[in-house]
């Protein structure tokens, strides 16, 4: 074995439509989940099919937002210290104005635009009930309050520049005010008067009409939402607190309709598509929704319920080379691991054939993480890091610049799941990732195509594996699954670039644990590893119609605690294998010939030099001499070692690939 930093080879030798979508960002400070207000009213808004944000008070006074993409969010943080309830607006693809109430009882505004979300500021006043928002079109938003008067009163602006004083709009009411728009430049407010009848007026884009009574017995503040033009839905609590509705279909209002329930806080309303509506109320200390989708559905319940992950210890490290930068031929490789503490690091090796280019990133800043990150290189050039929050949701960070390198802000992708994600590419270079929830079922979030936005999230069938099992590989038509099941078989589709999923196939088995490695071979034929029930490593294969062999077949009999590495080896078109034991060597084997399936004996790499804490990962990659592969894992210390094979290694019939090995650059300890 040769020892030091990775030169060139040759020396060494001699000793992952675009939707219209954006994520809302993790919080900005403390990204802690708190307990909510249950006393308090809810805001929300939808700016794309399918995703719903919800915002309410804390217990603690602040802003808490969570997001529904397919899968529901924890609450999470936004700052501030708010009375009542919040009001949102959104008047574009990743932009969100929200207004609160201050202790001062001012408004108070905080927005989300270019990926961060800005200061609190004041728009002054002084008010008496929770805001109401809207945006009738991009670069405005209006904004009603009831003031000290009892009348509403309004200001407008671009979310950054506003009228400089309020405006006051008449009546006089026992409740704040809602807000829609149908049109560009068309208002219709609402609000109950002080005998409990609602009243509306409206804004044609000329002047306001006058104040005009449209009946009912209303208890909260009312919420309306509109998912057409010249349509208007209006919702509120009415006096036996079931939830009350009407609307307006362009000719006639209707009358009111008992949606049935009870409530003990005012209804939110949104819509996420045309002729679907979404209504979020309290009864006591449980959040529900009332949907409509041509037909209203059962209330559902919420789960609210805090996961908190535990962070991990000592698990992989992951490694990928990235796309080379502008005049360059060979791309760097990038490392990516969680420390026993939480912190995100990812490392840039910018020569293939020098660890000592390696430089660390601490990416998490004072917010925790556990299982390893998932590495994702898109056809821009930019890299992609997913990993699992300490609050069970998946957040995602992507370079905005490559050279030097600029992280834009953290992207909380939601989920509230019970694994790290996994990343897989699409023949197209799209990256999708793939994590299990708390019933091991599987669930994907594929971005909008190459370089695109994280839509939304969909479940894929499989349920019952077991977390952290997940392995992927990309195949001709999308990328291949593997997990392990409770019963210890492993389990396996194809999530094609359509989005659909092919039906789950069990490869058999008992006992099997760990994490699957997967070889794909040219024609797209797959090959699995796996480690067995009494720790051997078993293998099977498809043949030519991509039929799975009926029998795994052991790989040796040396004994594994950890799960396996596989590779078919750029340098000898052997496939390779490596994983590590209960004492924390890494032991090696491989086919002695190419597509033999006859395995060398297993040989002790680390015996004497290297204590392994976690298990090996393999890089491939394209040095400045030609293609080769190394694997990687650290040590109790959090030292990342590095074991890579020469590019002129192991080329005869039953010769071993000869390791060189490397500590890359320690990363900061802060």
């Amino acid at each position: 074995m040769t020892t030091g930093s990775r030169r060139v080879p040759r020396l060494v030798a001699a000793g992952l439509l675009a939707l219209a979508f954006a994520t809302v960002p993790a919080a900005r400070a403390a990204a802690a989940t708190a307990a909510i207000d249950t006393a308090s009213d809810f805001a929300t808004v939808s700016w794309a099919p399918g995703r719903i944000d919800l915002f309410a008070r804390g217990v603690d006074g602040t802003l808490e937002h969570r997001i529904f993409n397919g899968r529901w969010s924890q609450w999470q943080s936004l700052g501030g210290v708010i009375v009542g309830a919040p009001a949102v607006a959104s008047w574009g693809v990743g932009r969100f104005d929200v207004f609160t109430r201050g202790t001062d009882n001012a408004v108070h505004h905080i927005s989300f635009s270019s990926g961060a979300w800005s200061g609190w500021d004041s728009l002054g006043g002084s008010v008496t009930s929770a805001p109401a928002a809207v945006s009738w079109g991009a670069n405005r938003v209006d904004v009603f309050v009831r003031g000290t008067n009892n009348h509403l009163f309004h200001k407008y602006g671009n979310g950054t520049t506003w009228t400089a004083s309020w405006e006051d709009d008449g009546g006089t009411f026992s409740t704040g005010p809602a807000v829609a728009s149908w049109a560009a430049n068309r208002l219709d407010l609402f609000a109950a008067g002080t005998s409990g009848a609602l009243y509306h007026k409206w804004w044609n884009g000329t002047a306001w009409s006058g104040w005009e009574a449209d009946g009912g017995t209303v208890k909260s503040t009312p919420t309306v939402t509109a998912w057409a033009a010249n349509r208007l839905d209006v919702f509120y609590r009415g006096s036996s607190n079931a939830l009350q509705h009407k609307w307006w279909d362009g000719t006639a209002w209707s009358g009111v309709q008992d949606l049935g329930g009870t409530m003990s806080t005012a209804p939110a309303a949104t819509s996420d598509d045309v002729n679907h509506l979404q209504i979020f109320y309290r009864n006591g200390a449980t959040l529900s929704e009332k949907a409509y989708n041509g037909g209203w559905q059962a209330v559902a319940n919420i789960d609210e319920t805090v996961r908190n992950m535990p962070t991990a210890s000592y698990t992989p490290t992951v490694g990928l080379q990235g796309a080379p930068p502008s005049g360059a031929l060979v791309g760097p490789l990038w490392y990516g691991y969680v420390d026993n503490v939480g912190r995100v690091l990812v490392g840039e090796q910018t020569d293939p054939d020098n660890t000592q280019t390696v430089a660390w990133t601490v990416m998490s800043g004072n917010e925790g993480f556990s299982g390893p990150p998932a590495l994702a290189s898109q056809p821009n050039g930019l890299m992609l890091v997913a990993g699992q929050h300490s609050n069970s949701d998946v957040w995602t960070q992507t370079e905005s610049k490559a050279a030097p390198v600029t992280w834009a802000p953290w992207l909380t992708q939601g989920g509230s799941l019970a694994s790290a994600p996994v990343a897989g590419r699409l023949p197209d270079g799209t990256v999708v990732l793939f994590v299990t929830d708390t019933t091991g079922q599987v669930w994907a979030l594929p971005q909008s195509g190459a370089n695109g936005a994280f839509g939304l999230w969909k479940a894929l069938g499989a349920s019952g594996l077991v977390a952290g099992s997940l392995s992927t590989a990309t195949v001709s038509g999308g990328v291949q699954m593997f997990g392990v099941n409770a019963s210890g078989s492993v389990m396996t589709a194809e999530y094609f670039a359509s989005g659909s999923v092919s039906a789950w196939t069990n490869l058999g088995g008992s006992g099997l644990a760990g994490t699957p490695a997967a070889v794909v071979y040219p024609g797209y034929l797959l090959r699995v590893f796996v480690r067995g029930a009494d720790g051997v490593l078993v293998t099977k294969k498809t043949d030519s119609t991509g039929t799975w062999e009926s029998a795994w077949s052991p790989v040796g009999s040396q004994v594994f605690v950890g799960s396996p590495a596989a590779v078919l080896s750029p340098t000898s078109g052997k496939t390779e294998v490596v994983a590590r034991d209960a004492d924390g060597a890494i032991w090696s084997s491989g086919e002695t010939a190419q597509a033999s399936a006859v395995w060398r004996d297993w040989k002790n790499l680390t015996q004497g030099m290297d204590v392994a804490a976690t298990d090996p990962s393999i890089v491939t990659y394209t040095g400045g001499t030609g293609a080769s592969w190394e694997f990687v894992f650290r040590n109790a210390d959090q030292q990342n070692r590095i074991y890579f094979v020469p590019t002129d290694s192991g080329t005869s019939a039953a010769a071993r690939p000869t390791f060189g090995h490397a500590t890359l650059p320690a990363a900061p300890a802060s």
